[in-house]
C-alpha cells in the first residue's frame, strides 16, 4: 500500500523561489530524513502525486530522478506502483556541540542533544571549551571536518559575532541555546526566562507583600536581561512602579565571571552583604538570577544571623540538584536542561533538511518548583538541625 504524502506551500512565482521539482524533491526528502516513511515503503504512483502537486509529469519525473540519484529511493516499472523508499538518509549529517562548562548546565544539555542524534542517526561531536572564550572561537572558525552543524550557548564578548558570521557564510547551520546575541540571525532553544521569573516573583509578591530584591547580573548574556524583565513586570504588577531601587547588580560583565568562578562568588558575596546589612527591613523578599547566586546568598545571610524562610524569603532559577540539599530547600525555575539540549539538536536537524528558512527563537514552559525557601514552611529537618547548633553553642 503506498504511503501517503502530502506536497504543500509550492511557490509557484517565477524567478522567486527554486524550480518547482526541486520544492517537491526536498518535501520528499523531509519525508524520508526525518524518519516519516521508512526503507520499504511505497510512495504514491506518479499519476497521484501529479495530481496532488497540481504539476505535470516531468515536473515529477525530475523530483524523483534526484531522489534516485541520491539513493533515496528506487523507481520501477509498471503501471499503478509508485517508488520505493530505499533508505532514510543519502548522508549522515555532523552536528557539534561546544560546551561551554562541565556543569549541570552544559552536561544536561549534551544528553539531550545526545538522545536526538542517536534516535536520528546523526554523528555527535562534543568539543570542550573549558571555559575558554579562544577555544570557544576557535572551534566556531576551524570546526571540525565534516560538521554540518554547531549548537553553543554564546557569549558577549569581542570575537563571537565574527567567528559566527564565519561559520555561517560557509552554508553551515546554527543553533544557541539558554540565550541569544541578539544582532546574528540564528535560531535558539531556551527556557521562558521572562515567564520564570515573572512567575517566581509573582510567588513572592503573593506570599508575603514584600518588594522583591533582584540580586544577580543584569546586562548580560541576554537570559539574565530576560529575567530582569520578568521581575520586573511581576513588581508593577504589585504596584512598585519605581523598581530600580530594588536592583542589586553585579559590577562585572557575565563573560569574565563566567570564566573566573571567584569572581564570581565575590561578586555574589559583596552585593548580598551589602544588601542584607543596610537594609532597614525586617524581613526581605529576594529573586536570584540563578541558584549558584542564591546559594551565595545563604552563606551571606547565615553568616549575618538571618534564617532562610523566617527573617528572608528566596526564590531562584535553574533548579540545580543542590536546591534539594541546602539546609533550607530552595525555591526554582525549572530550567529543563535536557529538553533543551533535545529541541536544539531538533531545530538544527530541520535548518540541515531546508525545513526552516528563517531564526526561530523558541522558549519552553517555564515551572516555578516551590519549596520551604519562599514559603517559610521550614522543614523538621531544617528545625532539628537548627536545635543541634543551638546546643552545641
Amino acid at each position: 500500500m503506498a504511503m501517503p504524502i502530502i506536497i504543500s506551500n509550492l511557490e509557484r512565482k517565477k524567478g522567486k523561489s527554486r524550480p518547482l521539482y526541486q520544492q517537491i524533491s526536498n518535501q520528499v526528502r523531509f519525508h524520508i530524513e526525518s524518519g516519516k516513511l521508512n526503507p520499504g515503503d511505497r510512495l504514491p504512483p506518479i499519476s497521484d502525486l501529479v495530481n496532488q502537486c497540481g504539476v505535470d509529469y516531468k515536473t515529477i519525473n525530475l523530483a524523483l530522478q534526484d531522489l534516485e540519484r541520491e539513493g533515496l529511493i528506487r523507481c520501477e516499472l509498471g503501471r499503478g506502483k509508485g517508488p520505493i523508499v530505499t533508505r532514510n538518509s543519502n548522508c549522515k549529517y555532523s552536528i557539534m556541540f561546544i560546551r561551554w562548562n562541565r556543569d549541570v548546565l552544559s552536561l544536561e544539555i549534551s544528553d539531550g542533544i545526545q538522545r536526538f542524534a542517536t534516535q536520528r542517526g546523526l554523528k555527535y561531536v562534543i568539543v570542550d571549551a573549558s571555559q575558554s572564550h579562544e577555544h570557544v572561537i576557535d572551534a566556531i572558525a576551524h570546526p571540525i571536518q565534516n560538521v554540518n552543524g554547531i549548537v553553543m550557548m554564546p557569549h558577549e564578548r569581542s570575537g563571537y559575532s565574527q567567528a559566527v558570521l564565519g561559520f555561517l557564510k560557509t552554508g553551515r547551520k546554527m543553533v544557541f541555546v539558554d540565550r541569544v546575541l541578539d544582532d546574528i540571525p540564528v535560531s535558539s532553544v531556551s527556557i521562558d526566562h521572562v515567564s520564570g521569573a515573572f512567575k517566581a516573583t509573582k510567588h513572592l509578591l503573593g506570599a508575603h507583600g514584600l518588594p522583591v530584591y533582584y540580586v544577580g547580573s543584569t546586562n548580560d548574556p541576554s537570559s539574565v536581561r530576560d529575567r530582569l524583565v520578568g521581575w520586573s513586570v511581576a513588581m508593577r504588577q504589585h504596584g512598585f512602579a519605581e523598581i530600580k531601587p530594588y536592583i542589586c547588580g553585579f559590577s562585572q560583565p557575565e563573560h569574565e565571571l563566567a570564566t573566573d568562578e571567584n569572581l564570581g562568588l565575590k561578586s555574589d558575596y559583596d552585593a548580598t552583604r551589602n544588601l542584607l546589612s543596610t537594609t532597614k527591613e525586617k524581613k526581605i523578599s529576594i529573586f536570584a538570577v540563578n541558584d549558584n547566586v542564591a546559594k551565595g546568598i545563604y552563606t551571606v545571610a547565615e553568616s549575618l544571623g538571618l534564617k532562610i524562610g523566617i527573617d528572608l524569603y528566596i526564590a531562584s532559577f535553574g533548579n540545580m540538584p543542590l536546591c534539594e540539599q541546602l539546609t533550607v530547600p530552595l525555591t526554582s525555575v525549572m530550567q529543563s536542561n535536557e529538553l533543551i539540549g533535545y529541541e536544539a539538536a531538533n531545530l538544527l536537524f530541520m535548518s540541515l533538511l531546508g525545513e526552516i528558512k528563517k531564526p526561530v527563537r523558541r522558549v519552553l514552559p517555564a515551572e516555578v518548583i516551590i519549596r520551604a525557601s519562599s514559603t517559610g514552611a521550614i522543614s523538621e529537618r531544617q528545625d532539628c538541625s537548627n536545635q543541634q547548633v543551638s546546643l552545641v553553642k
